[in-house]
């Protein structure tokens, strides 16, 4: 099967498909991390129609989560970057590839944006992490859980209370936080691929 997985430069995803026998490309306007022979470095829009079976696309969430939907009215400017990052949303949501799931936040309610299929959190396949992750799935079945674990240190702020994965606070000390936060998890990708793989 080829697949396509749009705006990763991880090749995590891409990778577990390939271990798995896929034609498994990874396109981010990023380097890769991994194997740049099954990268596509540049705008995924200029190849969604290049034949694949299958799309699991990441596309940016920084307009479009409901954790920076504070920043909003701070920051006025960012209105018409949540337009442009909505309607590239829709773009990978609704190209003509058969079998598609795009990964995201849980949105904020000025998005536009169809009701997600599922919810699922790392702690469901092997990671003591808890992330609310959406997915959006055409022609997919929900994702399984493999394996549940805990879900891992809560971050309790100075006030005494709960905010958030303790996983989230220790990125904060790495300067490219942003781009540790979109990893996939190995224990995800495995899923997926073991998953949708066989279909």
């Amino acid at each position: 099967m080829r697949v396509l997985i749009a705006c990763e430069f991880s090749q995590i995803v891409a990778r577990a498909f390939r271990e798995r026998g896929h034609e498994a490309y990874s396109c981010d306007i990023l380097p890769t991390e991994g194997n740049s022979e099954w990268h596509i470095q540049g705008d995924v829009r200029g190849v969604l129609g290049d034949g694949w079976d299958m799309m699991i696309a990441h596309p940016p969430c920084t307009f479009l989560a409901n954790s920076g939907v504070q920043h909003l009215y701070k920051q006025p400017e960012r209105w018409e970057s949540l337009i442009e990052a909505n309607k590239f949303f829709l773009i990978l949501l609704n190209t003509p590839i058969e079998k598609i799931a795009v990964e995201n936040p849980v949105p904020h309610g000025y998005t536009i944006l169809p009701a997600y299929s599922q919810i699922i959190h790392p702690y469901q396949f092997g990671h003591e992490v808890q992330k609310r992750t959406c997915l959006w799935l055409k022609n997919l079945p929900l994702l399984k859980p493999t394996n549940v674990v805990s879900k891992g240190e809560r971050y309790i702020g100075k006030n005494g209370k709960s905010n958030g994965s303790r996983w989230y606070q220790i990125l904060s000390m790495n300067g490219d936080r942003w781009k540790e936060r979109s990893r996939t998890f190995e224990g995800v990708a495995r899923a997926m691929a073991e998953q949708w793989g066989e279909l």
